[in-house]
């Protein structure tokens, strides 16, 4: 009878110790969910900004290109009339010699 009063008794203990350990395995839960939507929420912010980031880079790196290839242009125009003016030169050159021989 003692015996058995006192596995009872132990048995409540481990009971009640198990409850208590439940309760506080409960609340870790929860708190591990509440930090895990945070960190989620977090991702998922940080996740757009990056695809924000990254348009706005895609973006740039055309407006780059573009530049870079009207300044091609540009440059292009500028060796053309380079070469231009020498040719206009030369025929300046050529015509002035004309009038001195004439003279």
């Amino acid at each position: 009878q003692a015996r058995l009063e006192q596995v009872e008794a132990e048995a409540a203990q481990v009971a009640e110790q198990l409850a208590t350990a439940r309760a506080a395995a409960d609340g870790e839960e929860e708190q591990t969910l509440k930090v895990r939507q945070t960190l989620q929420k977090l991702f998922l912010e940080l996740e757009k900004r990056f695809r924000e980031y990254l348009q706005e880079w895609r973006s740039v790196e055309q407006e780059e290109q573009r530049l870079c290839l009207l300044q091609e242009r540009v440059n292009e125009r500028l060796r053309e009339e380079h070469v231009g003016r020498q040719a206009l030169r030369a025929e300046v050159r050529r015509l002035v010699e004309v009038l001195q021989e004439l003279d």
